[in-house]
């Protein structure tokens, strides 16, 4: 049979496939790239049009909205376990080893134990809604505990979609993911925007209900990518079954062996994905009493506690919402790694260990510098874009970039480190990072009031990454003086579209007002294709491009005319 490629490659194809690591990383990661970059972007524009219909009530309702999936976000990492990730590592083990039918039977006896997990996780956010509501920055209790109970069925759906999700994965194949994240994102909008415009526009209603209505939303699209993936599942079940009939290790493994070790390995991911939300959890609990605390000394202070539930959603709803757009690069980059990384390093190829772990640091930064620089310079009309002109917002933003960079290299580097067998290690990373997160929060909020989480998490997840590097260079002993060499090329290049993107928005800010929505998007585009152009161009220029992304490119440079020397 002739082999296809791309998407269309069945799984058994996929696993025969000649493509080098480095190819499978960067066609794996081009699919999750493009899959959670249109599905986060869609998932920050909803707010424009979202943000409009709750009028006066739209700060009040991002921090009901936040309160909300701050919760929903460390229970969806509890319900899931770690597992996805953990499926995904030991469904490329097997394979390695030809164990198709261990793979197999691995993956259905974890789908029902992930629906047990989803109803009983599901039961406790329900009963706890309470308790949470009234420790949140949100006044009105009521409130909050409507918004977490809606997204309980949520949490009872999504433990088993993403097994699916981490099962595919496992084969290189990272196109269903993609596909599944972008419907459940479009119905989501779809639902969440015209069940606010009936309630707020059509009803007059109370905006509370609308953010009940729009949190519910995640159920619907929850609904929806699961029955896609089931679908895909179906389709692709007879080349499975045709994949475990060529099985060279059939023999019966207990079920009591198989979860040992599947909890064994998804432990520690669970801990460790769920770092990320421990840190929102402790600015939810922390912020308003820290920041009231902290004005009680100020006798002239006219601060509220209204004001601090504003800031609070400034920096966790408003800012957050725009950077999770670029830090979902580097979570795909990591999903795309795991299973190779882990593969090779169970075949101890230590040679393409090395070179995957040189390859992964090189595309993370390629990918993830410019994103995060070049949305930095633009905060200012891009905060307008979703929001409105705010100085507070657009510092919160700007500093938001800056951490995304951090919790990018904290994902990619705690990703490669469990795939090497260091889960432990990786356990004791994220402790480290908390703790010093903790440590400088009162200083941070003290002297950086809304922008002083985000430094923490900063600080905190920039002390968790340096070690976590230290400790895969201790274990893979991969070429680090390489990867600096790259950092710094991929660095210069992305400090010289800071230099065009940064004039080119003060030039444009001459002639159009970015304090005004439309010319503000005008704006944006202008400095993005200025400073993208700028980058894409001296990294073709460089070859940098294809150090990242492959020969492939060659040929786009050909075309520009851009060969080098």
């Amino acid at each position: 049979m002739k082999r296809l490629k791309g998407s269309s490659m069945t799984l058994a194809e996929r696993l025969e496939s000649k493509q080098s690591s480095h190819e499978k990383m960067v066609e794996g990661s081009s699919w999750l790239t493009a899959g959670s970059m249109l599905s986060r972007l869609m998932g920050a524009l909803y707010i424009i049009p979202w943000g409009a219909m709750m009028g006066a009530n739209r700060d009040a309702a991002n921090a009901l909205f936040a309160v909300g999936y701050s919760i929903y976000a460390l229970f969806i990492q509890l319900s899931t376990a770690g597992f996805p990730a953990a499926i995904s590592k030991l469904v490329a083990n097997y394979n390695s080893k030809k164990e198709y039918k261990t793979a197999w039977e691995l993956f259905i006896k974890s789908l029902w134990f992930m629906i047990g997990a989803g109803i009983i996780f599901g039961g406790i956010m329900y009963a706890i809604a309470p308790t949470v509501a009234a420790w949140s920055p949100e006044t009105n209790i009521e409130y909050g505990v409507k918004v977490i109970r809606s997204l309980v069925p949520a949490v009872m759906i999504i433990p088993a979609m993403s097994l699916v999700r981490g099962f595919y994965q496992g084969y290189n194949d990272m196109a269903p993911s993609a596909i599944s994240q972008l419907l459940e994102q479009f119905v989501r909008i779809i639902y969440m925007i015209v069940m606010t415009f009936i309630i707020m526009k059509m009803l007059s209603g109370d905006y509370s209900t609308a953010v009940a209505h729009s949190t519910f939303a995640a159920v619907v699209g929850a609904i929806v990518s699961m029955m896609y993936l089931v679908y895909k599942l179906w389709r692709d079940k007879p080349g499975l079954d045709e994949l475990m009939e060529k099985d060279e290790n059939p023999h019966k493994i207990s079920s009591i062996s198989l979860f040992a070790e599947l909890i064994r390995e998804s432990i520690p991911f669970v801990i460790i994905t769920s770092g990320i939300q421990f840190a929102s959890l402790i600015d939810m609990f922390s912020y308003s009493q820290l920041r009231g605390w902290f004005e009680s000394f100020n006798v002239d202070s006219s601060v509220t506690a209204e004001m601090i539930k504003t800031e609070y959603a400034i920096f966790s709803f408003n800012a957050n919402k725009i950077i999770m757009i670029i830090i979902s690069l580097a979570v795909s980059i990591a999903a795309t790694a795991l299973p190779l990384l882990a593969s090779h390093f169970v075949a101890e190829d230590h040679d393409e260990v090395k070179e995957i772990i040189r390859k992964n640091t090189g595309l993370y930064a390629f990918i993830m510098f410019p994103a995060a620089i070049g949305m930095a310079v633009v905060a200012a009309p891009m905060y307008n874009i979703f929001y409105s002109p705010d100085t507070i917002g657009t510092q919160a933003l700007v500093v938001s970039c800056i951490m995304s960079i951090i919790l990018g290299a904290y994902t990619v580097f705690s990703a490669m480190l469990q795939a090497v067998q260091q889960n432990n290690e990786a356990i004791k990373a994220l402790m480290i990072g908390l703790f010093a997160k903790v440590l400088w929060q009162p200083v941070c909020i003290y002297y950086f009031a809304v922008s002083g989480p985000l430094w923490s998490t900063t600080f905190g997840f920039a002390v968790a990454s340096y070690y976590l590097v230290y400790r895969l260079k201790q274990v893979t002993d991969f070429d680090i003086m390489g990867t600096l060499k790259d950092l710094v090329h991929i660095s210069a290049i992305t400090l010289a579209m800071f230099v065009t993107s940064f004039a080119t928005l003060k030039l444009v800010s001459l002639v159009l007002n970015v304090d005004r929505k439309f010319p503000a998007l005008i704006a944006v585009l202008i400095v993005a294709a200025v400073g993208g152009g700028t980058y894409a161009g001296l990294a073709l220029k460089t070859k940098i491009a294809d150090e990242m992304l492959g020969s492939k490119v060659d040929g786009i440079r050909r075309k520009l005319r851009l060969h080098k020397g």
